[in-house]
């Protein structure tokens, strides 16, 4: 789980290792922005511009990468109509994750830890799918 105080916040490694094996750099600035804007709950609601202006992306890159990080299980997007919205950080659950990169041919960093998590849904050939 990310923590943080006033002055600094963490990411975890195995989170940081996946999202770029998997998504890609943009996907792990956004990540990293999200990190940034969370509370203790892991809760935050930046703008999608914002996020864009921060990580130097396009603010369609960011959607996409938010999608991506939901399906993925790293985050919930709440979704309220008329205002922004609200997105929980979330424990992945690293073992569907590694299921889900055997599926699509691509190998896990050998140094990531499984710690326990909860089932989680992936994507696969564009539909979602229990992995587990």
């Amino acid at each position: 789980m990310e923590t943080k105080n006033e002055s600094y916040f963490r990411m975890s490694k195995p989170a940081v290792d996946v999202i770029s094996q998997v998504l890609g750099r943009s996907a792990v600035l956004v990540y990293l922005w999200l990190c940034y804007y969370a509370r203790e709950d892991q809760f935050c609601s930046p703008a999608v511009q914002l996020i864009a202006q921060k990580a130097t992306i396009a603010k369609r890159t960011v959607t996409r990468s938010l999608q991506a990080l939901e399906v993925m299980g790293f985050l919930k997007i709440i979704r309220t109509p008329g205002k922004g919205n609200q997105y929980q950080l979330l424990q992945c659950d690293f073992e569907a994750v590694k299921k889900l990169m055997r599926l699509i041919g691509k190998r896990m960093p050998s140094e990531i830890a499984t710690p326990k998590t909860v089932r989680r849904g992936a994507v696969i050939d564009g539909r979602m799918d229990e992995v587990l």
